[in-house]
C-alpha cells in the first residue's frame, strides 16, 4: 500500500504549497536544471543560477550564451561569489516560467529573478542588492555573461555606452562565395541590455577573469572595476560593473535583457523603448497559470499533487512545443509528447501531431526517424523502423478525443507522396492496413530495423524477423479506433493478430519478444540472458489478449522484474554480444534498454495493470517510478524531483537507483495519460467527459477538476 511508503523531495530541496520547488543549498548532488522557454528561445538554470541559453531554429537549439554566467558583489572589504554557497542563507526557487533566488551575507542580501518572456528570442534578469547594515555601504555589483564563442569568421564584443548595452557581433559562418548573400540576414548579434548606467565593462572574458583558475576571484572583482577591454576574435563576454552606495535598508535593482538579433538596429530600438520587466513577467505567470489549470488533482499525497498539477504540464509543453530540443527524432516521440501536451492544450497539441501525420505516405507507411529541419538524413534516419504507423493510430485517436471534437477525424489532410487528401480517419485506417501487410511467417508484424526498442536491431535485419510487441500494440491501437468507428475489416485484423500471438508466442510463463529472421523465438525461458521482456507482457494486458488461464502466471512473471523504483525492461541483462538482440546487447548491463528500469516501459506496465482491473497496483507502479519515491529520493537518484527520467540504473551496486537525469522521455506523457484517464477515471471523449468512480483504496477522497471544451468539470 502506498500509505506505508515514504515520500521525499530530497534533503537539498522541498516543495512549497504552491508547487514551486525550493532548493536551499548550492551543493546539490548534481546540477539541478530547469528550463525557461518560449517557442523561440530556451534558457537553462541551475540551483547556482548557471546554465546556457539557446535560440530555437526549426527545433534546433543554437547556443547564444554559455552556461558559466556568474554574479559577484564587492562591498567594503568583502568579496562575494553570489549563489555559489558562500552566503549564510541560499535559496533558489523554481517556478514554471521563472526562477528566483535570495542569498544573505553579513551586511547585504541579494535577490535575483530570471525568466524567458512569452515570445521573442530573449531573456530577462533582475538583480536587487539590499544594504542590511546600519551604516551606508559602497557596493560594486558584477554581472558576467559569457557569449557563445565566435567561429572562424571572427568578431567583436563592445559597449554602446550611451545606450547601456554590450553587443557581440560575428558575421554568420559560411564557406562558399555564393553563400554570403544567403547567410547575411542570419542572426549575427548577441546583446546584454541594461536599464541602469554601466560603470565599466569587459567584452573579453579573460580580461574580466584574469586567469584560468576557477577558484580565483575574478580580477575585475578584486580591482573593484572592469578594464573596459573590448572582445575581439575569442573569449567573448558581457561583463558589466555597477558602482553605487546604499543607505541602511536601501535597495538597488538592475534589470537586464539578453538576447540575439539579426541587425544591431534591433538592439537600439529595444534600448530606446526598454521593455517593462514587471509586465513581461506578469504575462509569463498568467500563461503558466492558464496551462496549469487544464486539470487539477487533489490526492492524499501533496508532493505528487505538485508534480501533476505544476511540473508535468510544464514538461509536457516543453517536450511537445520544442521537440525535445532536436531536429533529429522519431515520430513516436513527437506523437507521444503531443499526447501528453493534449491534456494541457489539446487543440495546440493536435497541430503538432498533424505535422507528423502529413509525413505519412498514401500506402499508410510513415518513416519512424526523421530530420525535421530539412537537413540530410543521419544515423537512425537512414534505416527503417517498423512501428511508426501504430503511433499514428494510438496517439491521434487519443489527442482528438481530448479536443472533444469528432469533426477532427473528418478533417482532410495530405500525404507526403501525392496530391491526395483524405480524412484523418482514413489516414489512421490505412496505417493499420499497412501494418497488417507487413507480417512474417507467424502472422506477426515485422521487426525490420527495430520497433519501439530502437536498439533491438538484429532480429529483423534480413526482413523476416517478427516483433510481438508490434502486433500487440497494433491490436490495442485498432481497438481504440474501432471503439469510436466500428470497422469489420480492422476488427478482423486485430482478432487475427491476437490469435497468432497466443498460438505462437506464449512460452509457458510469459510471451516471447519475437522471432528472428530464421523463425527462431527469442526472449524465452530457455535463453541464457534476456529471458523475459517487459513490454510484451505489459502490452498483452493492454491489448486484452491474455486468456484467462494465462493471467495469473503472467502477472507473477511480471512481478519478478520489480525493483523499488520501477520494473526492469528485460532480465537478465545482456552481458555479451548477441546477434539477434543486436545493438542493445552492447549497452552496459543495467543501463538504457539493456535491463534498466526504463521509466517509459514502467508506464506501459501501469496501463496494463489498469486494463486487467488492478488500479491499486497501477498506482503503486506509477508512484515507484517517481523521483519523490522515498525508496529512491533525490538523495539516492541524484534526480531533480520535477520530472521523470528516461531510466534508473538497475544492477545492484553503488550506482543502483541512480537516474540518467534525462528528461526527454515519453514517460511524462504516459504518466499523465495513465493517471488521469485510467487510474483517476476521468476520460475526455468525442461524446463528452466521463468519470469512472472506482478509485483505488489509496486514493480515496481524491478530487479532480478538468477543463474540457472550455468548461470546468469537478469530480
Amino acid at each position: 500500500m502506498l500509505g506505508e511508503r515514504t515520500v521525499s523531495s530530497g534533503s537539498c530541496g522541498f516543495f512549497r504549497d504552491n508547487g514551486n520547488y525550493v532548493i536551499n543549498t548550492a551543493n546539490t548532488p548534481e546540477a539541478y536544471i530547469t528550463e525557461l522557454f518560449n517557442d523561440e528561445y530556451v534558457m537553462e538554470l541551475s540551483q547556482r543560477l548557471k546554465g546556457g541559453s539557446f535560440r530555437v531554429d526549426r527545433y534546433n537549439q543554437v547556443a547564444v550564451f554559455e552556461k558559466d554566467r556568474s554574479f559577484y558583489l564587492a562591498e567594503e572589504n568583502s568579496l562575494h561569489r553570489l549563489f555559489q554557497g558562500e552566503g549564510r542563507k541560499h535559496q533558489v526557487e523554481f517556478h514554471p516560467g521563472y526562477v528566483s533566488g535570495k542569498e544573505e551575507f553579513d551586511h547585504v542580501s541579494v535577490e535575483i529573478c530570471a525568466f524567458v518572456p512569452v515570445a521573442g528570442k530573449r531573456e530577462f534578469w533582475k538583480v536587487c542588492v539590499t544594504n542590511t547594515a546600519d551604516v551606508p555601504r559602497k557596493m560594486n555589483l558584477f554581472c558576467h555573461y559569457p557569449i557563445t564563442l565566435t567561429g572562424p569568421m571572427g568578431g567583436e564584443c563592445r559597449l554602446e555606452k550611451e545606450k547601456n548595452y554590450v553587443y557581440k557581433y560575428s558575421f554568420p559562418y559560411h564557406v562558399f562565395y555564393e553563400e554570403m548573400e544567403k547567410v547575411k540576414d542570419n542572426f549575427a548579434y548577441s546583446y546584454v541590455l541594461s536599464d541602469t548606467v554601466i560603470t565599466s565593462y569587459d567584452g573579453n572574458g579573460q580580461a574580466f577573469k584574469g586567469c584560468d583558475n576557477p577558484l580565483e576571484m575574478p580580477l575585475a572583482v578584486k580591482n573593484g572595476s572592469c578594464s573596459n577591454c573590448p572582445g575581439e576574435a575569442k573569449d567573448m563576454a558581457a561583463s558589466l560593473h555597477y558602482a553605487f552606495e546604499l543607505m541602511p535598508g536601501e535597495s538597488k535593482a538592475v534589470t537586464l535583457v539578453l538576447g540575439t538579433v539579426v541587425k544591431k538596429e534591433e538592439i537600439d530600438e529595444l534600448a530606446a523603448d526598454f521593455p517593462s520587466y514587471e509586465e513581461e513577467l506578469d504575462r509569463v505567470k498568467k500563461l503558466w497559470e492558464a496551462r496549469c489549470s487544464a486539470y487539477h488533482i487533489e490526492t492524499p499525497y501533496k508532493e505528487l499533487n505538485h508534480l501533476f498539477n505544476v511540473w508535468f504540464p510544464m514538461r509536457a509543453t516543453y517536450l511537445a512545443r520544442l521537440n525535445r530540443g532536436s531536429a533529429y527524432c522519431p515520430v513516436r516521440n513527437q506523437l507521444q509528447d503531443a499526447l501528453g501536451y493534449s491534456m494541457v492544450e489539446p487543440e495546440e497539441a493536435l497541430t503538432y501531431a498533424l505535422d507528423v501525420l502529413r509525413r505519412q505516405k498514401s500506402t499508410g507507411y510513415i518513416k519512424q526517424w526523421n530530420m525535421v529541419d530539412g537537413s540530410a538524413p543521419q544515423k537512425l534516419c537512414k534505416i527503417e523502423h517498423s512501428d511508426g504507423p501504430i503511433w499514428l493510430i494510438l496517439c491521434l485517436t487519443e489527442i482528438i478525443q481530448n479536443t472533444g471534437k469528432i469533426e477532427h477525424f473528418l478533417q482532410l489532410e495530405p500525404y507526403s507522396d501525392c496530391d491526395l487528401k483524405e480524412s484523418i480517419l482514413e489516414h489512421l485506417r490505412k496505417a493499420a492496413l499497412y501494418m497488417d501487410k507487413m507480417v512474417g511467417d507467424h502472422g506477426i508484424c515485422l521487426f525490420l530495423d527495430g520497433d519501439w526498442t530502437d536498439p533491438i536491431n538484429g532480429a529483423g535485419r534480413g526482413g523476416k524477423g517478427e516483433s510481438v510487441w508490434n502486433s500487440m500494440a497494433l491490436i490495442y491501437a485498432i481497438r481504440q479506433l474501432t471503439a469510436l468507428f466500428p470497422d469489420e475489416e480492422l476488427t478482423a485484423i486485430a482478432d487475427r493478430h491476437a490469435e497468432n500471438i497466443n498460438k505462437y508466442c506464449w512460452d509457458g510463463k510469459w510471451y516471447i519478444a519475437g522471432f528472428d529472421d530464421e523463425g527462431k523465438p527469442f526472449g524465452k525461458s530457455t535463453d541464457e540472458e534476456a529471458k523475459i521482456f517487459l513490454n510484451t507482457q505489459s502490452w498483452a494486458f493492454i491489448a486484452d489478449i491474455v486468456p484467462e488461464e494465462y493471467r495469473d502466471t503472467l502477472k507473477e512473471s511480471i512481478e519478478t522484474l520489480k525493483t523499488p523504483f520501477g520494473y526492469l525492461l528485460l532480465a537478465p541483462a545482456l552481458t555479451k554480444w548477441d546477434p539477434v538482440w543486436g545493438r542493445v546487447s552492447l549497452k552496459m548491463k543495467g543501463t538504457g534498454e539493456n535491463g534498466s528500469v526504463y521509466c517509459h516501459a514502467s508506464m506501459f506496465k501501469a496501463l496494463g495493470d489498469c486494463m486487467r482491473g488492478d488500479k491499486e497496483m497501477a498506482f503503486n507502479t506509477l508512484f515507484d517510478t517517481l523521483p519523490i519515491n522515498g525508496a529512491n529520493s533525490p538523495d539516492v537518484s541524484y534526480q531533480l524531483p520535477l520530472f521523470v527520467p528516461n531510466s534508473y540504473f538497475s544492477i545492484e551496486g553503488p550506482n543502483f537507483g541512480k537516474s540518467t537525469r534525462k528528461s526527454g522521455s515519453g514517460t511524462n506523457a504516459w504518466m499523465l495519460w495513465v493517471m488521469l484517464k485510467y487510474i483517476l477515471g476521468v476520460k475526455a471523449t468525442i461524446n463528452g467527459i466521463t468519470f469512472e468512480d472506482n478509485l483505488p483504496e489509496c486514493l480515496k477522497g481524491t478530487k479532480v477538476t478538468v477543463k474540457f471544451r472550455d468548461e470546468f468539470y469537478r469530480f
